[in-house]
């Protein structure tokens, strides 16, 4: 509510009300208004449970919009909880409806954007911090865990999994090998040897040999090593230390040479090969991409 009311795209009023309904009220009303920086939005409490609104919960489970004349609009919009980002939209879309909005958008702009997945399209999906699996979406808009979710993925593993919101930040599109790129790192040493590396992968992928797989081994032993021993150097994320910042990269070099030297003497198939591309390059974008501009 506090960006609404900041953006002034809107001609209305935004209360926030604490509805605890005893003496917590006004203490919890004070920590909302500093925590989320309140200074647009009029914001207040309800001391007596007797003065509660008889029409339920308020907040993530719903807004009320009332017009000027304290008429009610609606008691309860679309709950969050169960839409997440579509809800906060459909209210967006209920203002625009009512003549309230005064800025430059169009109509167009407060409709649902179009899904960016479909039922079946190969995807990556989020499932740590720093990790991504491969999969696939089986199901859209789907209700899950209380609320709607964007997608419903069958990963490689055989696990399930749901992308809570339709975005980037969670779940990505699965590129073919023959679209891969490595992006830059803004470090010229380390360009060249991502581009030496790849080149390698790519002619891996057309011969499918073990020399070429060994080949492949040798470039991303010696270009893990030399990025580990400038992390050194350069003293990057506490590199050695107890508080080491670059553990998780680190472990994440082992894990592609893990990936390729266990597959010596063993058949070279294209689903390795394209997996393997993708590990390296999700590597150089995921890790490497933090030490642009900060190694000597």
């Amino acid at each position: 509510m506090e960006r609404w009311a900041s953006e002034a795209e809107f001609d209305v009023n935004f209360i926030c009300i604490c509805v605890n309904g005893d003496y917590t009220s006004l203490p919890v009303a004070k920590e909302f208004a500093t925590k989320y920086k309140m200074q647009n939005v009029v914001n207040g409490y309800i001391p007596k449970k007797s003065d509660l609104p008889s029409f339920g919960q308020l907040g993530c489970q719903g807004l009320v919009l009332m017009d000027s004349q304290g008429y009610f609009i609606t008691k309860r919009s679309a709950p969050f909880t169960q839409q997440g980002e579509k809800a906060w939209l459909k209210v967006e879309k209920m203002l625009l409806e009512l003549g309230v909005y005064k800025g430059n958008k169009t109509a167009a702009d407060f409709e649902e954007p179009p899904m960016r997945f479909s039922v079946g399209d190969r995807i990556e999906a989020r499932v740590s911090r720093s990790q991504w699996l491969p999969g696939k979406v089986i199901a859209v808009r789907v209700h899950a865990m209380g609320r709607e979710m964007p997608y419903k993925i069958l990963l490689e593993s055989g696990q399930m999994t749901f992308a809570p919101i339709d975005s980037d930040q969670v779940i990505r599109r699965l590129a073919g090998a023959e679209d891969l790129e490595i992006p830059s790192v803004q470090h010229e040493e380390m360009d060249h040897e991502h581009e030496d590396c790849m080149q390698a992968l790519k002619k891996l992928q057309k011969t499918r040999s073990e020399a070429s797989l060994r080949e492949v081994y040798g470039h991303l032993k010696e270009h893990f090593e030399h990025e580990e021993r400038l992390f050194a150097e350069s003293g990057f994320g506490n590199h050695g230390t107890a508080l080491s910042g670059t553990k998780s990269h680190c472990n994440d070099h082992a894990r592609i040479l893990s990936e390729i030297s266990s597959n010596f003497g063993g058949e070279i198939t294209q689903k390795f090969i394209g997996d393997l591309m993708l590990h390296v390059v999700n590597h150089t974008r995921d890790y490497d991409t933090k030490y642009a501009g900060k190694l000597n």
